[in-house]
């Protein structure tokens, strides 16, 4: 059984196989008499859990779909697993395709920019580029990098609305092509976005400056003999085993860009000056 603890939001996620019975059973034994303790331990301390906001989601992969999973008992209420859960603003559904967290931002961002089109003709471009950023670019950046991996035909959603953005600020016609308007605004597409969160990530990672767990999750490369990479600060790879789930995980995604980075980006030691080398770095790779 594991947890993480966010504010007044509790998670509690165990792994089991879905075709082993004993499995099965003794993971929601666990959870049960682990929502049973909260809930005593809660009420010896004058609180209250509220159950009408507990959520049961399942993990699984979309080519071994589950259609009869059982629900948890909690106390006199019976928990039904749903497709889709809220996880600190974030949409998680059950194979992890992001696909409803995308949409959800892509309609939120699309509304805001709706009505910045209404009053356009009011703001300078300056004005317009402020209110952009706080309604539309924040929800874009928002929890970005568990997007990364994901195929092409969800990130276009998104570029989408960067796009119409860009055409809002610089007034420009519907069908104009958008990469000189990106580059004039010098804003980086969405692919390159979620490379530089992920990345920066990694960086706030090596440098103690993030979350244990996520510290956790990345070691320094140490071959067995002296090698020309051996100064090179690489990152040790990790293998998986699935590439639709296991290449978009941090262990796996943090090396995979951190050691395509020019050595100079890598040795920078404060974050500001790694954020703009590795913005410029990223830049040139998408307007090559």
């Amino acid at each position: 059984m594991c947890y993480h603890l966010y504010a007044d939001d509790i998670q509690m996620y165990v792994s089991f196989a879905t075709n082993d019975d004993n499995s099965l059973n003794s993971s929601f034994t666990q959870i049960e008499n682990c929502l049973s303790d909260i809930n005593l331990w809660m009420t010896a301390n004058k609180l209250k859990l509220n159950r009408s906001k507990t959520d049961l989601i399942y993990l699984y992969s979309r080519h071994n779909l589950q259609t009869s999973l059982p629900s948890i008992q909690f106390g006199n209420d019976s928990i039904i697993p749903i497709e889709a859960v809220r996880n600190v603003g974030a949409i998680f559904d059950s194979t992890l395709s992001m696909v409803p967290q995308v949409n959800s931002v892509c309609k939120t961002a699309s509304y805001h920019l709706r009505n910045n089109a209404r009053i356009r003709h009011l703001l300078s471009k300056e004005s317009t580029e402020i209110l952009v950023h706080a309604f539309v670019f924040s929800k874009l950046d928002y929890c970005n990098a568990l997007l990364y991996g994901l195929p092409q035909c969800v990130i276009k959603k998104l570029q989408l609305v960067q796009n119409s953005a860009a055409r809002l600020i610089t007034c420009s016609r519907k069908y104009d092509h958008t990469s000189p308007l990106l580059i004039q605004l010098h804003w980086l597409p969405i692919t390159q976005q979620i490379w530089f969160k992920v990345l920066l990530l990694t960086f706030k990672a090596i440098h103690k400056l993030s979350p244990v767990y996520l510290q956790e999750l990345i070691s320094k490369y140490s071959p067995s003999r002296k090698l020309r990479s051996s100064d090179a600060m690489l990152l040790e790879r990790h293998s998986y085993n699935l590439k639709t789930y296991g290449s978009r995980a941090f262990r796996v995604a943090a090396p995979e860009l951190w050691n395509k980075l020019p050595k100079e980006i890598k040795l920078c030691d404060d974050i500001d000056s790694f954020k703009k080398k590795l913005k410029t770095y990223l830049f040139n790779i998408a307007f090559n």
